[in-house]
């Protein structure tokens, strides 16, 4: 017969009682004979009358369709790299990475523990800026939807997070002064870099990009010749993937012919 029992936590002030000792939030294990076999494991609950529905379900049969989180995880991780951007897989891996320590350090270990309060109490851990505590969020639930439709959880308790409230400063262009005293900093560079070119006429041609198309600098850096023709740019941008047409002034292009950028 399965009986329930806690397993208490060494930082719990009841420990000393025993696994008699009920009424304290430790995890809920179970131990017994089931099916002519000893049974000892973690339930990853800490609710008792729900420990107690469940133990009715696993003696009865009626079982559901488990995994750990580990597992699980890993499992979403490997369909994400195969049809995700590198850097947008990566983004995955960190938040679920966080997500498996912060399981791992509350002896949590199946996906079923993660309801609304443990992911609720995930969330607090995180100290980044609040919009991007926000896109963590979605992915917890693009995460937990993945675990439901897998069967490993009855509903996506991550629908009910909300996202930190986010206030955006307007963005302000650089004063004319500001301009002039960015450009005379480029005669502060050496004249040449160690790959031997004209250090001063990349970096010029790199700040009037900047300054005549407002692309992001991940995409500038990345910019080559053969994306300029006929005085227009082309090219897809990192983040978004959009195709970006732009016509380009006359001074811009003469410092794509002038400097050395590849």
């Amino acid at each position: 017969m399965l009986k329930l029992y806690r397993r208490h936590l060494d930082t719990c002030k009841h420990k000393s009682k025993g696994a008699k000792y009920t009424k304290c939030s430790c995890p809920i294990w179970v131990d017994g004979m089931h099916e002519g076999k000893r049974s000892r494991y973690s339930l990853d609950m800490f609710n008792w009358e729900e420990a107690s529905q469940k133990l009715l379900e696993i003696t009865a049969g009626k079982t559901a369709k488990d995994s750990s989180i580990n597992d699980a995880v890993d499992d979403f991780l490997k369909d994400c790299e195969r049809r995700l951007h590198l850097h947008t897989f990566q983004k995955y891996r960190e938040t679920l990475y966080a997500l498996k320590r912060f399981c791992a350090g509350r002896s949590l270990t199946t996906v079923r523990v993660l309801d609304y309060a443990m992911l609720h109490a995930f969330v607090s851990t995180l100290t980044d800026a609040p919009s991007t505590v926000g896109k963590k969020i979605e992915r917890l639930r693009t995460f937990i939807r993945h675990c439901h439709d897998m069967g490993w959880c009855e509903s996506n308790p991550a629908t009910k997070l909300k996202k930190p409230k986010v206030t955006n400063p307007p963005v302000v262009p650089f004063t004319d002064k500001q301009q002039k005293a960015i450009l005379a900093a480029i005669s502060k560079y050496p004249t040449a870099n160690t790959l031997g070119y004209d250090n001063r006429a990349r970096v010029l041609a790199f700040v009037l990009t900047l300054r005549y198309t407002a692309l992001r600098i991940s995409d500038v850096v990345r910019l080559s010749r053969d994306r300029v023709n006929n005085g227009r740019m082309l090219l897809r941008t990192t983040k978004t993937g959009v195709p970006v047409h732009l016509p380009l002034p006359p001074v811009l292009l003469e410092r794509f012919h002038g400097s050395c950028i590849r």
